[in-house]
């Protein structure tokens, strides 16, 4: 399964808020 669906700007956009929230609490 995907994370996150729709354009890969998004998914772009969206794995790196993932990545910074997980940055932040890990």
């Amino acid at each position: 399964r995907k994370i996150a669906e729709g354009r890969p700007e998004e998914i772009r956009t969206n794995q790196r808020v993932v990545e910074a929230y997980l940055g932040k609490r890990g």
